[in-house]
Order: C-alpha cells, then sequence, then structure tokens
C-alpha cells in the first residue's frame, strides 16, 4: 500500500490484464464464500482511470453486475461508499478524495488489524464504493460531494473549502453538472449556505480561471470513457 497508483501506460494495461483483473475481482467477491479484501484493495487502489473503466467494462458484460454493485454486495457500511466514491475518479482525484476523507491512513492500516472486525469491514466498504465512483463518474462524484458538504442543518466548512481547492481544475465541468443535477448554481448553493464573506471568498475561489482542464477521458456526462482498443 506504500504506493497506491500507477500512471496508466496502454503496453502494461492491456485488454487482456483489464480481462484478468476483472475475473480475481470476481473470484475474491462474487465468485467465493466470504471475501477476499486484499484483492479489492490492490485492484482498485492500483488501477488507473483508464484500466478501471475497461475493467468495469468487462466486468458488467462478463458478470452481470458492475464493480459498484460487486463492492455493495462484498462489504458493508461506510467502506463501501468510499471505494464506489474513489472508484468514480482514478488517478490523483482518488488519492486527493482518500486524503479528504481520511480514509487513506485508515485503509493502510487495515491491512495489519483483523479484517473480520465489524468496525473495520464498515469502512473498508466505503472506500471500495468511492475508489469504483471516482474513477467511473467522477464529476458526478465531484458534484454530488459538493452538495453533501451543503446538505441538511448546517455546512461543513472545511469539507467545502477542501473541495473548492482540491477539484478547482474540474471546476467548470463540475458546475454545469451541478446545475443541471441540482436546479440551480453552485455558486448560488454555496452563498445560500455560507455567510457573505466566506461564501464570497469561495466564490472568488470558484471563478479563478483554471487554464487548461485536465479531464481528458470524462465524457460530457461526467463519466469516464475507456480507452480506444488498440488496432
Amino acid at each position: 500500500m506504500q504506493r497506491l497508483q500507477v500512471s496508466y501506460d496502454p503496453e502494461i494495461h492491456t485488454y487482456e490484464r483489464a480481462k484478468a483483473d476483472a475475473v480475481k475481482l470476481y473470484d475474491a467477491g462474487e465468485g467465493r464464500w466470504g471475501t477476499d479484501e486484499t484483492t479489492f484493495i490492490r485492484i482498485l487502489f492500483s488501477s488507473p482511470r483508464e484500466h478501471l473503466v475497461l475493467v468495469n467494462d468487462i466486468y458488467k458484460k462478463k458478470y452481470v453486475s458492475d464493480l459498484e454493485e460487486a463492492v455493495r454486495a462484498e462489504f458493508s457500511g461506510y467502506a463501501t461508499e468510499a471505494l464506489v466514491f474513489y472508484g468514480a475518479c482514478g488517478g490523483s482525484v482518488s488519492r486527493w478524495c482518500l486524503l479528504q476523507f481520511g480514509l487513506l491512513a485508515t485503509i493502510c492500516s487495515l491491512q495489519s488489524c483483523c479484517m473480520q472486525c465489524s468496525h473495520a469491514n464498515t469502512v473498508l466498504r466505503r472506500a471500495c464504493c468511492a475508489a469504483v465512483r471516482l474513477a467511473l463518474e467522477p464529476v458526478v462524484a465531484i458534484a454530488d460531494h459538493f452538495e453533501r458538504t451543503m446538505k441538511g442543518l448546517g455546512t461543513d466548512e472545511k469539507g467545502l473549502s477542501a473541495a473548492v481547492i482540491r477539484y478547482h481544475w474540474m471546476q467548470p465541468r463540475v458546475e454545469k453538472l451541478y446545475e443541471k443535477l441540482y436546479r440551480r448554481s453552485l455558486e448560488e448553493r454555496i452563498r445560500t449556505d455560507t455567510d457573505a464573506n466566506y461564501g464570497d471568498l469561495l466564490v472568488t475561489l470558484l471563478h479563478i480561471p483554471t487554464g487548461s482542464d485536465s479531464d481528458e477521458g470524462i465524457s460530457s456526462t461526467g463519466s469516464s470513457k475507456a480507452p480506444e482498443p488498440a488496432s
């Protein structure tokens, strides 16, 4: 777990490897009695987004359910939400997500504790769901995260501030999708749920030009696209 992710390399992350990883995930979960948590963590948290998207496509065609459904079936509680959320983005964004939710250290520590512990299983399930969501639908996952920081009584100001800064490079896409999903602009939502000075600061940060978006491989709907197969 020292080095969670590697960069995408089409010569390494081939269709055959994705197919093999899909089979390993099935054999570690739905295809056996009990769950091999180590295999789930190793594949989901070490795979670049492009590879994980292809693994998900193959898994769904071969076993009907997708990776998120597989994680939810094999784990319980908050750990599922985190693995699905992580999976919804991949790459460095997933790592940001883990750091933000304080899950990176937790997941590493889980390797040295009893995996049968109900609390450990709960945290792991959340981590796995986060992983899948961030790899497969990053913009949707981040837009949903913004909403969660402001939903209900009170505002998670720390989480909101962190999201504005950490996901700034994806902000144009996130803002567009947020308005489509929640029928109001992200700026309006922030101003409504924060005091004037704090809200002004966040909106200013929100609208700082991003330069060129680093969203290659992400569709206009906010989901990740599988890499084109080699000819």
